[in-house]
């Protein structure tokens, strides 16, 4: 029997860290029935939307995947469709959900605004948490029989409201993979009761470390410092950290337009807790496993990944 990419994934001990999807910010459309592989424009969208959608969201900084609710879909299209528009910056994290009747309104989004954290004034401000889980069948088949499973148990249960099933989010070898708004935190490798945890623990601001993969609005190298602070430091509050850029100028706040990663192998970041507590991070890129299949259908990923070599405590920013 030929193993699964999520099976190749756990027989290398891949890690999860540090390899959640860089968006800064978030469209999600509800759209039921049916998606193809590249769901977005392969939905029951208006001809045409999708496809002009994920076009304006290249290098915008924010990632496009449309939502459904999980089991059986509706074979008519709904009155109207749940949207949802989230900033997910640390410190800055701002989500509007509206239920609009005509898709069509999303061209007048500025997409690359939203990534920068300016409202578009598209429904009413939300904080209510939304869990997508990824169960993309034509994509891949691990996030189809382990993702829509998980989705279609949890809808039965007090967190029906919560959870969806979603388009491709990245790292089918992770399935099941999940990503939660309005934080943009992502999880990999859940099953029923992990991901219940998720949710649980969300509800009281905290993160469930086992299976987080990263924080989608830092760079990788990036959620590779401030999982090596949670982990060294045993801090889960999910608004606690921030990570900022070290240089010669000193520590600054990764901004757009900067290289998502740096060119060197190795570099250094500022971990900072809203408490004041400060921590220089060294991470380095590092090809410590085997090309692998990154899913089900063959696609190839290289094997670097980010990882933490040191974390030390340094001076408060904040007394």
């Amino acid at each position: 029997m030929t193993q699964t990419c999520s099976d190749v994934a756990v027989s290398l001990d891949e890690s999860l860290s540090a390899t959640a999807p860089f968006a800064q910010a978030w469209l999600v459309i509800e759209v039921p029935g049916s998606w193809g592989r590249q769901a977005v424009s392969e939905s029951r969208l208006p001809e045409g939307l999708g496809a002009t959608l994920l076009e304006r969201s290249k290098s915008s900084g924010t990632t496009v995947i449309v939502a459904r609710r999980p089991g059986k879909s509706a074979d008519a299209d709904p009155a109207t469709r749940r949207v949802w528009l989230a900033h997910t910056a640390p410190g800055g994290v701002r989500m509007r959900v509206a239920d609009i009747a005509d898709p069509r309104v999303l061209l007048d989004l500025d997409l690359a605004a939203l990534a920068r954290g300016v409202g578009q004034g598209l429904g009413e401000r939300s904080s209510e948490l939304a869990l997508f889980v990824c169960a993309n069948a034509k994509r891949d088949a691990c996030c189809a029989r382990i993702g829509g499973a998980i989705a279609r148990n949890l809808a039965a249960g007090p967190s029906c409201d919560s959870v969806w099933e979603s388009s491709h989010l990245g790292g089918h070898r992770f399935a099941a993979t999940a990503l939660l708004l309005p934080f943009g935190t992502v999880f990999g490798r859940l099953d029923v009761e992990s991901t219940q945890s998720v949710l649980d623990e969300a509800q009281r601001g905290q993160l469930s470390l086992p299976h987080y993969r990263g924080r989608s609005a830092l760079p990788r190298w990036h959620q590779a410092a401030e999982i090596a602070v949670r982990e060294a430091e045993s801090i889960t509050g999910i608004e606690a950290l921030d990570v900022l850029q070290v240089s010669s100028a000193g520590a600054v706040a990764w901004l757009p337009g900067i290289p998502a990663e740096p060119t060197e192998p190795m570099s250094e970041a500022e971990v900072r807790c809203v408490d004041g507590r400060a921590w220089r991070v060294t991470v380095a890129r590092s090809a410590r496993l085997p090309e692998r299949s990154e899913s089900c259908i063959g696609e190839h990923v290289p094997g670097i990944v980010w990882h933490a070599v040191s974390v030390t405590p340094t001076t408060p920013w904040r007394t």
